[in-house]
C-alpha cells in the first residue's frame, strides 16, 4: 500500500486495515509519536464509554417505557371494567 495515503482512501479502508497500516506505519517506518496521538487515543476510549453508558440509559429507558405503557393499559382496562354500567 503506497504512502501516504488520501483522505478518500483512508475512509475506504476497513478497521482491520487501518490498524495493519498503523502497525507498519510505527514498525517499518519509525513514525516519531507526538502527545497528541496518545491524548487522541484517550479521547477515543473515553468517548467510547459515553457511546456505551449512553446505549445502556437508552436500553433502560425503553424497558421502562414498556413497563409504564402495560402499566397504563390495565389501568385503563380495571377503570373501564369498574365503570357502572
Amino acid at each position: 500500500m503506497p504512502y501516504p495515503l488520501t483522505y478518500r482512501e483512508l475512509l475506504a479502508l476497513s478497521e482491520d486495515e487501518l490498524i495493519t497500516l498503523h502497525d507498519k506505519l510505527v514498525l517499518e517506518k519509525g513514525t516519531i509519536i507526538n502527545l497528541d496521538y496518545y491524548l487522541e487515543a484517550l479521547r477515543y476510549k473515553a468517548q467510547d464509554r459515553q457511546t456505551e453508558r449512553m446505549l445502556s440509559y437508552t436500553r433502560w429507558i425503553t424497558v421502562l417505557t414498556v413497563v409504564v405503557t402495560l402499566a397504563t393499559i390495565v389501568n385503563v382496562f380495571i377503570a373501564w371494567k369498574l365503570l357502572p354500567k
